[in-house]
Protein backbone atom coordinates (compact mmCIF):
# COMPACT_ATOMS: atom_id res chain seq x y z
CA UNK A 1 0.00 0.00 0.00
CA UNK A 2 2.05 2.98 -1.13
CA UNK A 3 0.17 6.16 -1.54
CA UNK A 4 1.71 9.56 -3.35
CA UNK A 5 0.29 12.79 -0.99
CA UNK A 6 2.37 16.46 -0.59
CA UNK A 7 4.57 16.54 1.93
CA UNK A 8 7.47 19.25 2.79
CA UNK A 9 10.59 18.77 3.16
CA UNK A 10 12.05 22.08 4.09
CA UNK A 11 10.66 24.82 1.77
CA UNK A 12 9.99 22.64 -0.52
CA UNK A 13 6.52 20.68 -1.52
CA UNK A 14 6.95 17.67 -3.73
CA UNK A 15 5.14 13.92 -4.53
CA UNK A 16 6.62 11.42 -2.84
CA UNK A 17 6.30 7.95 -2.92
CA UNK A 18 6.55 6.40 0.54
CA UNK A 19 4.66 3.80 2.81
CA UNK A 20 2.03 5.44 3.39
CA UNK A 21 0.86 5.30 7.24
CA UNK A 22 4.19 6.97 7.33
CA UNK A 23 3.09 10.07 5.47
CA UNK A 24 -0.19 10.08 7.08
CA UNK A 25 1.78 10.74 10.73
CA UNK A 26 4.60 12.64 9.58
CA UNK A 27 2.64 15.03 7.53
CA UNK A 28 0.18 14.81 10.25
CA UNK A 29 -0.98 17.70 12.82
CA UNK A 30 -1.76 17.14 16.31
CA UNK A 31 -2.40 13.67 17.23
CA UNK A 32 -3.07 11.29 14.59
CA UNK A 33 -5.32 8.29 14.60
CA UNK A 34 -7.92 8.85 16.75
CA UNK A 35 -8.85 4.92 16.32
CA UNK A 36 -5.85 3.78 18.42
CA UNK A 37 -5.94 5.89 20.81
CA UNK A 38 -5.17 5.17 24.13
CA UNK A 39 -5.32 1.27 22.71
CA UNK A 40 -9.32 0.91 23.44
CA UNK A 41 -10.02 -0.08 20.26
CA UNK A 42 -8.97 -3.39 19.99
CA UNK A 43 -9.37 -4.14 23.80
CA UNK A 44 -4.70 -3.49 24.61
CA UNK A 45 -3.46 -2.33 27.80
CA UNK A 46 -0.60 -0.88 28.37
CA UNK A 47 2.32 -2.57 29.18
CA UNK A 48 3.48 -4.24 32.27
CA UNK A 49 6.43 -2.61 34.51
CA UNK A 50 8.43 -5.90 34.27
CA UNK A 51 11.93 -5.01 32.39
CA UNK A 52 12.78 -6.79 29.66
CA UNK A 53 11.31 -10.17 27.57
CA UNK A 54 10.48 -12.99 29.99
CA UNK A 55 10.96 -10.69 33.11
CA UNK A 56 7.04 -11.23 34.29
CA UNK A 57 5.65 -14.08 36.52
CA UNK A 58 2.97 -16.19 35.42
CA UNK A 59 3.92 -16.11 31.83
CA UNK A 60 2.18 -18.82 29.99
CA UNK A 61 4.42 -20.88 27.01
CA UNK A 62 4.47 -19.62 23.63
CA UNK A 63 1.89 -19.67 21.22
CA UNK A 64 2.74 -22.49 18.88
CA UNK A 65 2.30 -21.36 14.98
CA UNK A 66 0.83 -18.19 13.39
CA UNK A 67 -0.44 -15.68 15.32
CA UNK A 68 -4.03 -14.89 14.05
CA UNK A 69 -4.99 -11.12 13.11
CA UNK A 70 -6.95 -10.65 16.52
CA UNK A 71 -3.51 -11.05 18.46
CA UNK A 72 -1.74 -9.09 15.98
CA UNK A 73 -3.98 -6.47 16.89
CA UNK A 74 -3.76 -7.16 20.66
CA UNK A 75 0.03 -6.99 19.71
CA UNK A 76 0.23 -3.67 17.91
CA UNK A 77 1.15 -0.19 19.96
CA UNK A 78 -0.96 1.92 21.25
CA UNK A 79 -0.38 5.33 22.76
CA UNK A 80 -1.11 4.11 25.84
CA UNK A 81 1.85 2.34 25.07
CA UNK A 82 4.16 4.90 23.70
CA UNK A 83 3.53 8.42 25.67
CA UNK A 84 4.95 11.26 23.31
CA UNK A 85 3.47 9.28 19.97
CA UNK A 86 0.19 10.00 18.23
CA UNK A 87 -0.75 6.41 16.76
CA UNK A 88 -2.91 5.56 13.43
CA UNK A 89 -4.13 2.85 11.98
CA UNK A 90 -5.55 4.36 9.15
CA UNK A 91 -4.15 4.96 5.77
CA UNK A 92 -5.31 7.88 3.56
CA UNK A 93 -8.03 6.79 1.26
CA UNK A 94 -6.30 7.14 -1.85
CA UNK A 95 -3.37 5.29 -0.30
CA UNK A 96 -2.34 2.74 -3.32
CA UNK A 97 -2.61 -1.21 -2.57
CA UNK A 98 -0.30 -2.51 -5.31
CA UNK A 99 2.77 -4.09 -4.31
CA UNK A 100 5.81 -2.49 -5.04
CA UNK A 101 7.69 -4.40 -7.63
CA UNK A 102 11.65 -3.79 -7.93
CA UNK A 103 13.24 -4.24 -11.15
CA UNK A 104 15.45 -6.89 -9.81
CA UNK A 105 13.95 -10.34 -8.51
CA UNK A 106 17.32 -10.69 -5.60
CA UNK A 107 16.09 -7.11 -4.50
CA UNK A 108 12.30 -7.91 -4.47
CA UNK A 109 12.58 -8.46 -0.41
CA UNK A 110 14.18 -5.00 0.05
CA UNK A 111 11.22 -3.72 -1.89
CA UNK A 112 8.04 -5.53 0.64
CA UNK A 113 10.22 -4.53 3.51
CA UNK A 114 9.56 -0.97 2.85
CA UNK A 115 6.03 -1.87 1.55
CA UNK A 116 2.38 -1.37 3.65
CA UNK A 117 1.69 -4.57 2.98
CA UNK A 118 3.32 -8.09 4.25
CA UNK A 119 5.70 -10.06 1.37
CA UNK A 120 3.79 -13.63 -0.17
CA UNK A 121 3.60 -16.07 2.58
CA UNK A 122 2.17 -14.06 5.08
CA UNK A 123 -1.18 -15.50 7.28
CA UNK A 124 -2.29 -12.41 8.92
CA UNK A 125 -0.72 -8.56 9.49
CA UNK A 126 -1.59 -5.43 10.94
CA UNK A 127 -0.08 -2.37 10.48
CA UNK A 128 0.22 1.25 12.49
CA UNK A 129 2.01 4.16 11.83
CA UNK A 130 3.72 6.62 14.79
CA UNK A 131 3.69 10.24 15.37
CA UNK A 132 6.91 11.15 17.48
CA UNK A 133 5.24 14.89 19.15
CA UNK A 134 8.64 15.79 20.28
CA UNK A 135 10.51 15.60 17.24
CA UNK A 136 8.84 17.30 14.56
CA UNK A 137 8.47 15.12 11.25
CA UNK A 138 9.81 12.00 12.38
CA UNK A 139 6.97 9.10 11.78
CA UNK A 140 7.67 5.30 12.49
CA UNK A 141 5.39 2.34 10.27
CA UNK A 142 5.27 -0.59 12.80
CA UNK A 143 4.54 -3.56 10.99
CA UNK A 144 3.28 -7.03 12.48
CA UNK A 145 3.05 -10.34 10.34
CA UNK A 146 2.55 -13.70 11.14
CA UNK A 147 4.37 -16.40 9.10
CA UNK A 148 4.87 -20.09 9.33
CA UNK A 149 7.92 -20.10 11.10
CA UNK A 150 9.91 -22.05 8.34
CA UNK A 151 8.49 -18.64 6.30
CA UNK A 152 9.64 -16.42 8.63
CA UNK A 153 12.92 -17.84 8.31
CA UNK A 154 12.75 -17.62 4.90
CA UNK A 155 11.74 -13.95 4.86
CA UNK A 156 14.62 -12.51 7.58
CA UNK A 157 17.45 -15.17 4.93
CA UNK A 158 15.92 -13.53 2.18
CA UNK A 159 16.15 -9.76 3.15
CA UNK A 160 20.14 -10.48 4.35
CA UNK A 161 20.68 -11.97 0.69
CA UNK A 162 19.08 -9.05 -0.92
CA UNK A 163 21.22 -6.52 1.09
CA UNK A 164 24.67 -8.57 -0.14
CA UNK A 165 23.01 -8.35 -3.69
CA UNK A 166 21.60 -4.60 -3.64
CA UNK A 167 24.04 -2.35 -1.87
CA UNK A 168 24.94 -0.21 -4.36
CA UNK A 169 20.72 0.35 -5.27
CA UNK A 170 17.41 -0.80 -7.31
CA UNK A 171 14.53 0.76 -8.74
CA UNK A 172 10.81 0.16 -7.43
CA UNK A 173 7.71 0.79 -9.09
CA UNK A 174 4.86 1.12 -7.07
CA UNK A 175 1.22 2.07 -8.73
CA UNK A 176 3.10 3.55 -11.92
CA UNK A 177 5.02 6.01 -9.67
CA UNK A 178 8.87 5.22 -10.07
CA UNK A 179 11.90 5.27 -7.51
CA UNK A 180 15.16 4.50 -6.96
CA UNK A 181 16.88 3.19 -3.61
CA UNK A 182 20.38 3.87 -3.43
CA UNK A 183 22.69 3.40 -1.38
CA UNK A 184 21.62 0.73 0.68
CA UNK A 185 23.80 0.57 4.10
CA UNK A 186 24.06 -1.95 7.12
CA UNK A 187 22.93 0.07 10.10
CA UNK A 188 23.92 -2.19 13.42
CA UNK A 189 20.39 -1.88 15.53
CA UNK A 190 20.58 -3.87 18.88
CA UNK A 191 16.98 -5.64 18.98
CA UNK A 192 15.52 -8.47 21.30
CA UNK A 193 13.82 -11.36 19.41
CA UNK A 194 15.50 -14.65 17.48
CA UNK A 195 16.88 -12.66 14.73
CA UNK A 196 17.15 -8.86 13.42
CA UNK A 197 18.71 -6.80 10.46
CA UNK A 198 18.33 -3.53 10.28
CA UNK A 199 19.76 -0.87 7.08
CA UNK A 200 19.47 2.38 6.27
CA UNK A 201 18.47 3.82 2.20
CA UNK A 202 17.84 6.94 0.38
CA UNK A 203 14.70 6.63 -1.58
CA UNK A 204 14.57 8.93 -4.66
CA UNK A 205 11.38 10.05 -6.48
CA UNK A 206 10.15 13.06 -8.66
CA UNK A 207 14.02 14.46 -7.94
CA UNK A 208 12.88 14.46 -4.36
CA UNK A 209 15.50 12.50 -1.35
CA UNK A 210 14.14 10.99 1.32
CA UNK A 211 15.92 8.26 3.83
CA UNK A 212 14.53 5.76 5.69
CA UNK A 213 16.17 3.30 8.57
CA UNK A 214 14.62 -0.15 8.22
CA UNK A 215 14.49 -2.85 10.95
CA UNK A 216 13.42 -6.75 10.60
CA UNK A 217 13.18 -8.68 13.43
CA UNK A 218 11.80 -12.43 13.54
CA UNK A 219 10.38 -13.57 16.72
CA UNK A 220 9.15 -16.56 16.39
CA UNK A 221 6.53 -17.39 13.42
CA UNK A 222 5.91 -13.27 13.53
CA UNK A 223 7.70 -10.65 11.62
CA UNK A 224 8.25 -7.10 12.96
CA UNK A 225 9.64 -4.62 10.39
CA UNK A 226 10.03 -0.75 11.74
CA UNK A 227 10.71 1.93 9.30
CA UNK A 228 11.59 5.56 10.01
CA UNK A 229 10.95 8.65 8.37
CA UNK A 230 11.94 12.18 9.29
CA UNK A 231 10.32 14.78 6.97
CA UNK A 232 11.54 17.69 9.13
CA UNK A 233 15.62 16.81 9.14
CA UNK A 234 18.10 16.31 6.45
CA UNK A 235 19.44 14.37 9.14
CA UNK A 236 18.98 10.59 8.30
CA UNK A 237 16.60 9.13 10.84
CA UNK A 238 16.95 6.18 13.13
CA UNK A 239 13.91 3.65 14.97
CA UNK A 240 13.95 4.91 18.06
CA UNK A 241 14.83 2.33 20.67
CA UNK A 242 11.96 3.15 23.15
CA UNK A 243 9.85 2.00 19.96
CA UNK A 244 11.57 -1.22 19.02
CA UNK A 245 11.61 -1.80 22.67
CA UNK A 246 7.88 -1.83 23.66
CA UNK A 247 7.12 -3.17 20.67
CA UNK A 248 8.80 -6.38 20.49
CA UNK A 249 7.99 -6.45 24.66
CA UNK A 250 4.44 -6.51 23.80
CA UNK A 251 4.61 -8.95 21.14
CA UNK A 252 6.76 -11.46 23.30
CA UNK A 253 3.14 -11.29 26.32
CA UNK A 254 1.08 -12.23 23.40
CA UNK A 255 3.09 -14.79 21.96
CA UNK A 256 3.30 -16.40 25.26
CA UNK A 257 -0.31 -15.97 25.81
Amino acid sequence: MRMKARAKTGATAALLTVPALLLVTACGSGGAGDDARNGRRDGASALPTAAGRGGGSGQGPVVAGPLSRERLERAALTEADLPGYAVSATAAPDADTGRPVADRAACQPLADAIGDEPGPGAVASVNRGLGSQRTMGLAIAASLASYRESDARKLVRDVRSALGSCAKGYEVNSGGEAGTYAPVRLAPFGAAGDESVSWTVSALSRGVRSSFHVVVVREGATVVRLIALNLGSDRGPRVPADVAEQQLRKLDRVVRG
